[in-house]
């Protein structure tokens, strides 16, 4: 079952005004911006790849983040049971880097925040990269605990798997 793969990260905004000045986020400076107006995250997996991570065919949408678009991909997981989603974010990733717990990488040179819920029911993995100035790619995979334990995975299989959908993204939205 998908809970809430799709929904914008609320609450990781950094306070309006606050007064103090916002430390800059630990992101490297990226080899380039990637430009994906007019591109929906479902048609950026191929099948070969949605067979390699076990994943359905995906299912197009779209939320509205501070009156922008976000388009979506929802994909459902085979077995192991692990659902993941792909999202073009319209808030830059140095913003989501400054909320509490993340930690910090880079995928294909580009920055990376990553997120975990350690749910005891419900664990999930949220994938950030720092794709443009006012945009990031998201990927977020999420299994019920009983899921992961059946298949003798543990919660890190999640960000395994949210990474590698990223890493699938970002190397075809980058492909030259």
């Amino acid at each position: 079952m998908l809970i809430g793969l799709t929904l914008p990260l609320v609450g990781c905004r950094s306070a309006p005004n606050s007064g103090d000045p916002m430390p800059a986020a630990p992101l490297p400076p990226r080899p380039a911006a990637v430009e994906v107006s007019g591109r929906q995250p479902c048609d950026l997996v191929d099948n070969t790849r949605r067979a390699e991570l076990d994943l359905d065919a995906g299912r197009p949408g779209e939320v509205t983040i501070d009156g922008k678009p976000s388009p979506t991909c929802t994909y459902l997981g085979g077995t192991p049971k692990i659902d993941s989603s792909v999202q073009f974010l319209p808030v830059p990733a140095a913003e989501l880097a400054r909320a509490p717990g993340v930690t910090f990488d880079s995928l294909a040179g580009y920055g990376m925040v990553r997120s975990s819920d350690r749910s005891e029911t419900l664990p999930g993995c949220d994938i950030v990269v720092d794709i443009a100035d006012d945009t990031s790619l998201r990927t977020q995979s999420q299994a019920l605990a009983t899921n992961l334990r059946s298949a003798g995975l543990t919660d890190s299989a999640l960000c395994d798997r949210s990474q590698a959908l990223a890493n699938a993204v970002l190397a075809e939205l980058t492909a030259r």
